[in-house]
């Protein structure tokens, strides 16, 4: 978790359209990511968002990287819906001021993935979509992997 200072910083950078690096930890977004993997962020408009993007929003004093599902225009400021890929749930609506930006690419290793891609696109839909069907895939394979690292 970063302190409240580095993620200050990073949300001023991400203003100025700067973009920021950040190494990514958890297991919510198995098998996209994974520990250690290192994300692009990018400042990006709600309204640009579409379905299967992976965006970063501020959760109480933590930043997280969930995918996007949809968003509602509620008095003039848009409720935004997401859902990492290897939970149950869909995450609680968040309000725009707690958007931060986009993930656009990640690189582990030496490999550095394009999440702007056709394929990547159309496999962020996918995952959508299916939601119901590879949650329980996701998790079993997250719990194998989390006692392997």
């Amino acid at each position: 978790m970063y302190d409240s200072k580095f993620t200050d910083l990073s949300a001023k950078l991400l203003n100025s359209n700067s973009k920021i690096f950040l190494r990514l930890n958890g297991f919510s977004m198995y098998p996209l990511f994974r520990t250690g993997d290192v994300a692009t962020i990018e400042k990006c408009n709600v309204d640009s968002l579409k379905p299967g993007d992976v965006v970063v929003f501020k959760r109480e004093d933590k930043w997280v990287a969930h995918r996007y599902i949809k968003r509602e225009l509620i008095n003039e400021t848009f409720l935004i819906t997401t859902k990492g890929d290897s939970i149950r749930r869909i995450d609680p609506p968040f309000f725009e001021d707690r958007f931060i930006g986009k993930i656009t690419s990640f690189r582990r290793k030496s490999r550095i993935v394009d999440l702007t891609s056709f394929y990547y696109r159309v496999l962020g839909v996918s995952i959508i979509k299916t939601s119901v069907l590879n949650t329980p895939f996701f998790l079993v394979n997250r719990r194998f992997w989390m006692y392997r690292l």
